[in-house]
C-alpha cells in the first residue's frame, strides 16, 4: 500500500481515492478514512452516496487492490457525472 500524500496532490478528475479526515475539535466527532472523489460542482464528495463532505480531508492515497489481488495495484476509478444535479439513477 502506498503512503499517505497531502490532499493538495490528489487527483481532481473524478477518481475514487481514500482520504483521511482529521478529528475536529468537537468532543463527539472522530477522525475517519473514507472513499471520496472530486466533483467539479460541490468539491470533495463521498464515493458511496455522492454527498458533499462536511470537513476537509488532509491526506489521501489510492485505493488498495481488491481482495485476492493484493500484488496488483488498484487502478484509479473515475465517476461519471450525471447530466443534471439530482438526475443520477432516475428513469422515466
Amino acid at each position: 500500500m502506498e503512503p499517505w500524500k497531502p490532499i493538495t496532490s490528489a487527483p481532481r478528475d473524478g477518481s475514487t481515492i481514500l482520504a483521511y479526515l482529521p478529528a475536529p475539535p468537537e468532543p463527539d466527532r472522530r477522525q475517519d478514512v473514507v472513499a471520496i472523489f472530486w466533483d467539479a460542482v460541490c468539491g470533495w464528495a463521498t464515493a458511496y452516496s455522492g454527498a458533499r463532505l462536511d470537513s476537509e480531508p488532509t491526506y489521501w492515497m489510492p485505493l488498495p487492490a481488491p481482495p485476492g489481488q493484493e500484488a496488483a495495484a488498484a487502478p484509479l476509478r473515475r465517476r461519471r457525472r450525471a447530466s443534471a444535479p439530482g438526475a443520477a439513477g432516475l428513469r422515466l
